[in-house]
């Protein structure tokens, strides 16, 4: 069963390899955050984004330890020397995303972690507002007690998903577009029998909406 998280509700336990895999889309005018770029205009809406993204990526680099070890899922494919130039090199891990869709995007990233061997996986998106490296150290925490941790995001999908073994059950048939995702993922989480338990929600961003509320961040 899922509750909302609180500090009492963490359980200890010892450090189990992790991998956090950061999905990241090349910020190109015209290809990134287009909704937004509807209000500020494609090059204003790619420069936030990539600020955005560089902030998020050091919140997870932050957290790189001798048992937690993050790396890039970029898209489009052919852009890894780009992805170099702009996020670097040394001691970066990169993998292109592939997929036709989310769903299989998430399946063949996680899928491939465990096969690693790993023991925990964390997915993380690259549009998150606020997300803080404490965050992502709880989420790791929460691995020790419950089977998967989510972190919602206010438009109704979900910023993070972590787990500590791979279910691809909770990546197929679901509506990836809609603001069903979370609520979706949480009933396939129980009918798979799992435990989980839900992170602080956040916002993604957008709209010139989420600018706003946050107080810009271009």
């Amino acid at each position: 069963m899922g509750h909302s998280l609180s500090a009492k509700s963490l359980c200890a336990g010892i450090h189990k390899p992790c991998q956090v895999l950061f999905f990241v889309k090349f910020p190109q005018p015209g290809h990134v955050k287009t909704r937004l770029a509807r209000s500020i205009g494609a090059e204003k809406a790619a420069q936030t984004y990539r600020l955005l993204a560089e902030a998020n990526w050091l919140q997870l680099k932050s957290i790189q330890g001798m048992n937690v070890h993050a790396q890039i899922l970029y898209d489009p494919t052919h852009s890894l020397e780009s992805f170099k130039s702009w996020l670097g090199e040394k001691e970066t891990h990169y993998e292109a995303q592939r997929g036709r869709d989310l769903g299989e995007r998430l399946q063949n990233a996680i899928a491939g972690a465990f096969r690693s061997g790993v023991q925990k996986v964390l997915v993380v998106g690259s549009d998150t507002i606020n997300l803080q490296s404490c965050l992502l150290r709880t989420s790791l925490e929460v691995l020790h007690c419950y089977d998967v941790v989510l972190g919602p995001a206010k438009d109704g999908g979900y910023y993070l998903i972590g787990m500590k073994s791979f279910h691809a059950g909770l990546f197929t048939a679901i509506h990836w577009s809609a603001p069903e995702v979370l609520k979706e993922t949480v009933a396939r989480i129980k009918k798979l029998q799992l435990s989980y338990q839900l992170l602080t929600e956040l916002e993604d961003l957008d709209d010139i909406d989420n600018l706003m509320t946050k107080g810009g961040l271009a």
